[in-house]
């Protein structure tokens, strides 16, 4: 087996502003090599690897996902977005998750 720890943060995996954390293994505790800021450690006997923490509006393991691209917000309704999640905030008279229907043509 390897014994050398690999940074996986250092090729930039996160997307969209995503902050990556490295992953070391229960057993690099002692060694020294997980003394950054950017380290989280696993509690049980794992190989390592990498997580990324993604900003608002953004999700998936490298923060590929745009949250309001899925949305497509309609009758111009912007998408508000919170820690992985987003909604579109309809104007007075539309409803939907999309803001796709409009109240004042469903009346008449």
């Amino acid at each position: 087996l390897c014994t050398q720890n690999v940074d996986e943060c250092q090729a930039g995996p996160c997307q969209n502003g995503g902050t990556c954390l490295q992953i070391l293994p229960h057993d690099d505790l002692g060694s020294g090599s997980g003394s950054g800021d950017n380290v989280v450690v696993h509690s049980s006997n794992f190989t390592g690897g990498h997580t990324c923490s993604c900003p608002d509006g953004f999700a998936g393991g490298n923060c590929e996902r745009d949250l309001c691209t899925r949305l497509a917000c309609r009758n111009g309704a912007p998408c508000v977005t919170g820690a992985a999640s987003a909604f579109c905030r309809c104007s007075a008279g539309f409803n939907g998750t999309s803001c796709e229907n409009d109240l004042c043509a469903m009346l008449s």
